[in-house]
């Protein structure tokens, strides 16, 4: 059933799988960023699913930078695959019995997570020095960068980091625009700020809420709609997919309420509201993206 729409990929390993997807999206000209999203496959994320942080008790942490480096060589000569995620929405994980709770430059190599970045991150330098952004997501699922500004990551080839934000309705308790500008620009906003050691792009790449527009009028979804537009930053929207696939609570085949495509994937689902509400971002309205080098200086 997972590959009745693509019975040419019956019989074919993982990585075969998705060699498959980075050459149908590199023929769309569709850009690829690749993420390391679990080590163990089910759905995401929870504070109990002990993939929290970067390794856990089945997987090592150097299985995990071996996994990055394999895919930075199957993709080197790739132009499409322009990025590696080091690791999604880093949270506590229960490891060997142990509660574990992931920092920003402590030094303790169980849970800082901008030493594991680093390693990383060099580690896919050496195989692709060019061509691959390395993006990096911050803790408490990707909505926390405070520590940054103290300890910022400097990787060994220049204007290569990209820091990854996550925000939703849930990720906060605001009750107006200011509130939410505030906060945001206080957790991650600030990085967006020129000629600071710790100045570096943000990509928003999770957001979302339910497709039929139900909470688009007012509260969150306007405001962080607003805030992305005001500073023209670049997002990529959670999710796209029109039915659920498999893991833990998900029914696999149903609706996806926060998808862009309907449910059999040849359209937008619920008549298009939220496509619509997307495309008013898309334009970019600060300069051609490809020609800024540098962030824009409004970051509260």
């Amino acid at each position: 059933a997972l590959l009745a729409a693509n019975p040419s990929l019956m019989g074919l390993t993982n990585l075969k799988i998705l060699d498959a997807v980075v050459e149908a999206c590199a023929k769309a000209r569709l850009m690829v960023i690749t993420d390391n999203h679990m080590s163990d496959p089910d759905w995401c994320c929870s504070g109990t699913d002990e993939n929290g942080l970067w390794y856990n008790s089945r997987w090592s942490e150097q299985q995990w930078l071996q996994a990055h480096t394999l895919i930075a060589e199957r993709y080197a000569h790739q132009p499409y695959v322009v990025a590696q995620e080091l690791r999604n929405e880093l949270r506590s994980a229960v490891i060997n019995n142990a509660t574990l709770s992931p920092t920003w430059g402590n030094g303790d190599p169980s849970t800082d997570w901008r030493l594991a970045a680093l390693k990383a991150a060099k580690a896919i330098l050496v195989v692709r020095p060019e061509g691959c952004l390395i993006v990096v997501d911050g803790l408490d699922y990707s909505t926390n960068f405070l520590n940054v500004a103290d300890h910022p990551i400097q990787l060994p080839v220049a204007d290569r980091l990209v820091y990854s934000a996550h925000d939703y309705s849930w990720s906060q308790s605001v009750g107006s625009q200011q509130e939410l500008n505030q906060l945001l620009g206080k957790h991650w906003g600030y990085l967006l700020a020129e000629d600071q050691p710790y100045t570096a792009p943000v990509w928003i790449s999770e957001w979302g809420d339910w497709h039929d527009g139900r909470n688009f009028a007012s509260g969150w979804w306007p405001w962080f709609e607003a805030y992305l537009r005001a500073r023209d930053l670049d997002w990529a929207y959670w999710r796209g997919d029109g039915t659920e696939s498999r893991g833990t609570s998900r029914t696999f085949g149903a609706e996806a309420g926060f998808g862009v495509l309907n449910t059999t994937w040849d359209g937008p689902a619920a008549g298009g509201v939220l496509l619509r509400s997307l495309q008013t971002l898309q334009a970019p309205v600060q300069g051609d993206r490809s020609l800024r080098l540098q962030a824009p200086r409004r970051y509260y």
